[in-house]
């Protein structure tokens, strides 16, 4: 499960790598403990990867059928197009339907810490690729005079920027960037 909704929050889309396994959960869409949905409490189809911020803030609620026919409910990537819900605009959640502005009544998806953790993981993915174009930048100089016999201290060159460039791809890799 956590593959296939590429160990991100169903939700908020935050990447679980920076965080520990214990954030992150078994999300039943339609609640589990509400008489009409104990069928499907088992079911593939009705559990979602997703934090325990926001696992935690849906709990138990479900829209009403009153709420479902004005298109209010929680979106899904299974049955929707979130973008037509859901757009991260940087760190923060723009809301586009009606569907949108419900989950973020109960998910809370602007939330000040929430923002504030995405603009740490945005910053860091930033800065790796930076390092990462760099780095290989370097490495195609390097191997330039390595072409032509400059071959003086060039080698150990060579390995650092290698270096480098994995360590960026492993930060890109570790928030999901990769």
């Amino acid at each position: 499960m956590r593959e296939e909704f590429h160990e991100r929050c169903i939700y908020c889309c935050m990447p679980d790598a920076p965080q520990t396994p214990e954030s992150f959960c078994v999300e039943h869409y339609r609640p589990k403990g509400v008489p009409e949905f104990d069928h499907l409490e088992l079911v593939y189809e009705n559990l979602f990867y997703a934090c325990s911020a926001c696992n935690r803030r849906k709990w138990k609620h479900w829209p009403t059928a009153a709420e479902l026919a004005n298109n209010e409910f929680f979106p899904n990537p299974c049955d929707h197009v979130m973008f037509e819900h859901l757009k991260y605009k940087g760190a923060v959640v723009e809301l586009r339907s009606k569907a949108g502005r419900y989950a973020n009544k109960y998910l809370d998806l602007n939330d000040p810490k929430s923002v504030e953790y995405r603009e740490i993981v945005l910053d860091e993915i930033y800065h790796a690729e930076v390092r990462r174009r760099k780095a290989q930048e370097m490495l195609i100089k390097i191997d330039k005079k390595l072409a032509i016999g400059k071959t003086s201290q060039l080698e150990d060159l060579k390995r650092r920027a290698e270096l480098n460039i994995s360590r960026a791809d492993k930060t890109l890799k570790f928030f999901g960037a990769a």
